[in-house]
């Protein structure tokens, strides 16, 4: 697939240019990880297990498992060998997972039978690709980057099935900018003193004025309309009632539209972001900040 710019004469072609680094590839699928791969949290990069270092370790919301991604920035035959050997080394180490994983209780249910590979390459062999069909636990993408402004993700190979899959996603990267007009959730970047001040739009159109990260907070919550608890670490984030477990009142309670209760106390703007983009409906809304 071409990407062309429109200009007054017509069409021009724009070439790919690689990335710098494996490292800057990584840095940009890990800044937008819920943008590009709906449901998918980063939990660790460069995690290292038996002889093995992993490049990325996710955890995917909708499957209750985790995730190895793994990065080229050119193709290599043997990626799919070295895929396959970091997917096993990570299933035969749960614990070390779950201890990664500060988000869920240590006691949480994980499906470890679904977990499965990702691999981010510029393109990949026809080995690579023909190992990789009929394959449940895998995944190929290809990533080109157009200037300083567009990355294109495309769906290359392996079989197993996303159920939103990216193809041919197209986001501007990260700028460092603090107020960006129309920026998805999960290509925010905190930096420090930065507001959070504007609408929180879905397809386009303004939805509803946010004016601090706690009303953030509150606003994605009501759009993701939990109809049970939800626990984060082995505390409530949203409960029938403020209260925990242990009986303690909710530092910060704020009743949802739908009468369930939110603890926003003591949950920083990179916290909330965090939480905010643990919710696949998060990859729908859009932060016009002005």
């Amino acid at each position: 697939m071409g990407v062309y710019e429109a200009t007054t004469t017509g069409l021009t072609k724009i070439e790919p240019i690689p990335f710098n680094t494996e490292r800057e590839m990584m840095d940009f699928v890990v800044d937008n990880i819920g943008v590009l791969f709906p449901g998918l949290e980063n939990v660790k990069n460069e995690m290292s297990e038996k002889n093995h270092r992993f490049d990325t370790v996710a955890y995917d919301h909708n499957q209750n498992t985790f995730v190895v991604i793994e990065y080229k920035n050119k193709e290599t035959k043997n990626v799919f060998t070295q895929a396959m050997a970091y997917l096993n080394t990570m299933r035969d180490n749960q614990s070390d997972l779950i201890l990664a994983h500060k988000d869920k209780p240590n006691d949480y249910k994980y499906d470890w039978k679904a977990s499965y590979s990702i691999i981010i390459a510029p393109s990949f062999d026809k080995f690579t690709k023909g190992a990789a069909t009929g394959r449940d636990d895998m995944e190929l993408y290809t990533i080109k980057k157009y200037g300083n402004r567009i990355v294109m993700v495309e769906w290359a190979g392996g079989d197993h099935k996303r159920p939103d899959p990216p193809a041919a996603i197209t986001r501007e990267q990260p700028t460092g900018q603090q107020n960006t007009v129309g920026t998805p959730l999960a290509a925010i970047q905190y930096q420090k003193g930065m507001k959070c001040e504007g609408w929180l739009t879905r397809n386009g159109e303004r939805k509803t004025k946010v004016d601090s990260w706690v009303g953030l907070l509150v606003v994605v919550m009501n759009e993701v309309n939990p109809q049970k608890p939800i626990k984060r670490g082995v505390r409530w984030l949203v409960n029938h009632t403020p209260q925990h477990d242990n009986g303690k009142k909710f530092y910060a309670p704020k009743q949802l539209s739908n009468g369930m209760w939110l603890e926003t106390g003591s949950k920083g703007p990179p916290y909330i972001l965090k939480i905010c983009n643990g919710f696949p409906v998060a990859k729908e809304l859009g932060l016009e900040l002005h």
